[in-house]
């Protein structure tokens, strides 16, 4: 009969905490839809007076050129520096292979098990430095493995690796590192040391 007691109790103060929070939490509501409101009002306003001299599709920032060029301008040197990037052909950015290899150095570190971090860095101390811009597009292929369990497996040669794993020539030459170095993996090189 107490316990009974004690948990109604327990739900009437719920339920006064709950609609203590709720009703300032409803005005923050009204105050945002009214902005909201208010902010709808003015672009349809400023539509209206803008009819016929600049098309509707150019209003709007995501959407139009003019609004995209201006959303590239002012949001891309705040996020990364764009001496280290071009765009290719395709428009696909492409890093300055200074800033590739040491991208590549990092995420070899930071997997996330021991074991792949102890593999790949040092893989990546001792390789990184001599390979070319196709070699590190294709290691960057090989990093991009979901699994970091599965990546050390195939190397190590537990399980046998999936076709388009084994066709990236990055993927060989990390075994022959695994089969040649094993015995002195004992801790990550130090990133003073990369060659």
């Amino acid at each position: 009969m107490s316990l009974v007691n004690s948990f109604k109790g327990f739900s009437v103060s719920r339920f006064r905490l709950s609609s203590s929070i709720s009703a300032p939490s409803s005005k923050l509501l009204n105050a945002r839809s009214l902005s909201i409101s208010t902010f709808n009002k003015y672009i349809q306003n400023l539509d209206s007076d803008c009819t016929g001299i600049i098309p509707s599709s150019s209003l709007n920032p995501v959407t139009s050129s003019r609004g995209q060029s201006f959303l590239k301008a002012r949001f891309s040197s705040r996020f990364y520096s764009t001496d280290s990037t071009t765009e290719n052909s395709q428009g696909r950015v492409e890093e300055d292979i200074d800033v590739m290899r040491r991208r590549i150095n990092w995420e070899s570190r930071k997997r996330g098990i021991l074991e792949a971090d102890l593999i790949l860095s040092s893989f990546t101390s001792d390789h990184l430095s001599s390979f070319n811009r196709a070699q590190l597009v294709q290691l960057e292929d090989l990093l991009e493995v979901s699994n970091d369990w599965d990546l050390f497996y195939w190397v190590t040669g537990q399980k046998p690796a999936p076709e388009d794993i084994t066709s990236n020539p990055m993927y060989n030459l990390l075994v022959e590192h695994v089969k040649n170095k094993r015995h002195l993996m004992n801790r990550m090189p130090n990133l003073e040391d990369a060659k």
